[in-house]
């Protein structure tokens, strides 16, 4: 009887630690290595849609923990205008800069917030090798992973690489746009803007995204809008 009794102890035991168990909430996630601190919610939604490019720009630095603010304006259809990022290095700050300019979704006027970035770099993967250049960013499976970044913009997009479309955010820290005024406008602007359409292309080979340029159409230069030159 005294051994049953202790058996039954045992059961009854099992049976209330895994209905306890049961009752437990899961573990919260762990925390990733990028700490966002802000009161406006756009802003914060912002950043972390770009914390891949964030990582990147931090994986050059030195130290364990990056803790930086970021102040941005945006105008009223979420157009990024002044960047500033303070607390961290110039080569942190300009890669960071360069890297959030775009626009912000769901806002409805100008504005501007303030956000507090911590990020970890004991949680980063290995930092990118500038001397792979493009090919770090050019993994992909199947064409519709590739697409073209432009490293310079003026009056015609160039420069043009193939990268990942998951890599985009990397690639602008990688590659930050450069931005080269042309002072042209009117038709001829217009006829070169409609050659150089479609001159670049991307395909997936062998796992790598390639570019591929194509020839550029010629355009009647008596024909104001641009038109395709006749045979």
């Amino acid at each position: 009887m005294p051994r049953t009794l202790a058996l039954a102890a045992v059961a009854l035991a099992a049976l209330t630690t895994t209905a306890a168990a049961k009752r437990m909430p899961p573990p919260p996630p762990r925390p990733g290595p990028v700490t966002i601190t802000s009161s406006s919610r756009p802003l914060t939604d912002y950043l972390t849609a770009h914390q891949a490019a964030l990582i990147a720009c931090a994986k050059r630095e030195r130290g364990a923990v990056l803790k930086v603010t970021v102040l941005v304006r945006w105008d009223a259809d979420g157009t990024t205008g002044a960047v500033r990022v303070g607390g961290a290095t110039a080569r942190f700050g300009r890669c960071a800069t360069a890297a959030l300019r775009g626009q912000i979704p769901g806002v409805s006027g100008r504005a501007s917030a303030r956000a507090k970035l911590a990020i970890d770099r004991k949680r980063l993967g290995p930092a990118p090798r500038l001397d792979d250049g493009p090919a770090a960013l050019a993994a992909c499976q199947v064409d519709s992973d590739c697409t073209i970044y432009f490293r310079t913009s003026a009056c015609v997009p160039t420069d043009p690489i193939a990268v990942a479309t998951s890599q985009l955010d990397a690639a602008r820290a990688m590659f930050p746009l450069k931005r080269v005024d042309c002072g042209m406008g009117g038709p001829q602007y217009e006829r070169l803007r409609q050659e150089n359409a479609g001159r670049w292309s991307t395909s997936c080979v062998a796992a790598r995204c390639e570019l591929r340029e194509h020839a550029v159409v010629p355009r009647d230069p008596r024909d104001p809008l641009g038109g395709l030159s006749k045979p």
